[in-house]
């Protein structure tokens, strides 16, 4: 893949390949794009009909564009969790799970999207201990999320980015027990987080929060996703006057071995019969041939996405497992 250096060339992508019928979850800010290309943390890969996008975040962030009928290109190796999340109005998912599944991710988590208009009913009085969170506020806003929210399907926010979220005002605050993260873009608002700490729920923490929230937001429309199994949660939003508006969001996830795992899951099934660890002298031992050798290039190509010119097959870049690695490094980073 490689690695991306300007938010246009997703732009332009977008204006490509979305028609009727196409399938995205590309709806990034330009913020949030800018700040992934100058820490060189977005990769992406285009074909004639799809391009993908990663952002090498934790876990790593992938996201699509895909005409109908199209092949997404494969993932490639990764050293931990790849989520995607996809939504949609109504809830057919199947060329949507036809798509992911092909890239080996599997759903975990559906949501729903419920909406509450200003009108919707009355909003209760809020709570003198709600106020709104600064940059101060850092290490209490994480460790909240961090400790309501799962990394994989709650969309916690990087530090760097929470912090920017506070100096932005977007974080509301109970004590130290609960918090309230909000956006607020033209005519409605979105409510991203409304956490409480387990220790500290059932004492009305949530809905002093939400109920200062609407108060905060005025006239715009509220809009918020809660997962289908939280019944808890979906109790507290209907009491504020928030109902199903038809969109429904699946979760995807897969788990990714390392670089270096899937070197060595090359190398075993090429020479079965052979002890291969990370250190082990593949050339010096005799532990690979000329033929495996160029089994090996071809394997090695195909799995991380590289070329291995003819100056690359050298003893010193084939001596170990590890200095392999270091080659397939050195060629992604080119």
């Amino acid at each position: 893949m490689k690695r991306l250096q300007t938010v246009e060339t997703v732009s332009g992508q977008l204006r490509r390949l979305v028609r009727w019928g196409t399938l995205t979850n590309l709806y990034l800010s330009p913020a949030r794009l800018s700040r992934a290309i100058e820490r060189g943390q977005a990769l992406y890969e285009e074909r004639e009909d799809s391009f993908l996008l990663l952002l090498l975040e934790d876990p790593v962030r992938c996201y699509f564009i895909a005409r109908p009928e199209a092949s997404l290109p494969a993932l490639p190796p990764f050293s931990g969790d790849i989520v995607c999340e996809y939504a949609m109005k109504g809830d057919d998912f199947t060329a949507v799970d036809t798509l992911l599944r092909s890239l080996g991710l599997e759903p975990i988590l559906r949501r729903e999207r419920l909406s509450r208009r200003k009108d919707a009913i009355s909003v209760p009085a809020g709570s003198d201990l709600v106020r709104v969170a600064g940059p101060e506020d850092l290490n209490t806003a994480d460790a909240i999320l961090t400790g309501c929210f799962d990394r994989l399907t709650g969309c916690i926010p990087s530090r760097d980015a929470l912090a920017e979220e506070l100096a932005a005002g977007h974080i509301l605050l109970c004590g130290t027990e609960g918090l309230l993260h909000f956006s607020a873009e033209g005519t409605y608002s979105e409510l991203r987080h409304l956490a409480v700490l387990p220790a500290h729920r059932g004492q009305g923490i949530a809905s002093a929060l939400l109920a200062d929230y609407l108060d905060r937001i005025g006239t715009q429309t509220s809009r918020l996703w809660v997962a289908e199994h939280n019944q808890n949660a979906r109790a507290l939003y209907e009491r504020f006057g928030y109902a199903e508006d038809g969109y429904v969001s699946a979760v995807y996830h897969k788990k990714e071995h390392g670089r270096m795992d899937k070197i060595l899951e090359i190398l075993r099934e090429l020479v079965p019969e052979a002890e291969i660890s990370e250190d082990s002298l593949l050339v010096e031992d005799e532990i690979i041939d000329s033929f495996d050798l160029v089994a090996l290039v071809g394997e090695l190509s195909d799995a991380f996405d590289v070329q291995i010119g003819v100056e690359d097959v050298t003893p010193e870049n084939f001596e170990t497992p590890e200095t392999i690695l270091a080659l397939i490094e050195r060629l992604r980073d080119e």
